[in-house]
């Protein structure tokens, strides 16, 4: 299960692993065509919701698995086969800017002001780790939320790896809970950053830590505003159909917060 935001009442975005899984080194794309999407509820897989089929997904064609663990460029966005009705619950999301400039000026002036952001989702609060694969049980029941920092880019940049898979230059932003201990949860990937009225970003792979001392990381919408969240398909895209069954839930409190399951 993962997150996801309403871009238009067709598209949805969400992290690049969220519509794939690698084996042996090699990426796998679920298939779109098998996806379900379901809108409108706060509730875990609520049946009181608006649903749709994808139509195909897109994400970036550097999207690789980083050598100190985490995705490079874990973005992603699908099309929807018929289109979502906006209600109450049911709203798009909104960005400071399409421009590329003016959006990561703000969002570097939010974090010098030291403003608090807020992170929710369906994660589960029970799960192991086998394999350097995390195993969760079923998610949440209801969403949940909470209030996070996000980092000094300089800060950020000490937690990653060799310096070919820092990410930090592309947008990857860290973020550590206002209240010690509140974290990101396997399942919340995907799900939007809301800072102020806008949305930045989707939360990527993360540190598991239950000590409260390690930052989660989200990827800023910055860097792929323009060939993927507001254009059709850009040149640095890759459109693809491959094998995959998921459950998405929008809703808003707010601001827009959805979630993404798939059968095995």
């Amino acid at each position: 299960m993962c997150g996801c935001a309403l871009v238009t009442v067709t598209k949805i975005v969400t992290a690049g692993h969220c519509v794939m899984r690698w084996k042996e080194g090699k990426r796998n794309v679920h298939e779109a065509s098998k996806g379900t999407v379901y809108f409108g509820t706060t509730r875990f897989m609520g049946d009181d919701g608006q649903s749709a089929i994808l139509k195909s997904v897109m994400y970036p064609k550097d999207i690789r698995k980083k050598a100190s663990g985490g995705i490079m460029h874990d973005y992603a966005t699908a099309e929807l086969m018929t289109p979502i009705q906006i209600t109450d619950t049911v709203k798009l999301l909104s960005v400071y800017s399409k421009d590329k400039t003016e959006f990561k000026n703000a969002w570097d002036e939010m974090v010098t002001s030291k403003a608090p952001c807020i992170i929710a989702g369906w994660g589960a609060t029970n799960f192991r780790i086998e394999n350097d694969t995390i195993i969760a049980s079923a998610g949440s029941p209801y969403l949940k939320m909470t209030m996070a920092q996000p980092w000094e880019e300089q800060k950020c940049e000490r937690y990653f790896g060799p310096g070919r898979d820092n990410m930090v230059p592309f947008g990857e932003v860290c973020l550590l809970g206002v209240k010690f201990g509140d974290t990101a949860l396997p399942g919340d990937s995907g799900s939007p950053l809301i800072c102020g009225d806008y949305v930045w970003g989707v939360c990527s792979s993360m540190i598991i830590d239950s000590s409260g001392r390690e930052p989660f990381q989200y990827l800023l919408h910055w860097n792929y505003l323009n060939d993927f969240l507001f254009e059709s398909y850009g040149s640095g895209a890759s459109l693809c159909s491959e094998n995959f069954i998921l459950l998405l839930f929008l809703i808003f409190l707010g601001i827009n917060f959805g979630q993404l399951r798939y059968n095995k």
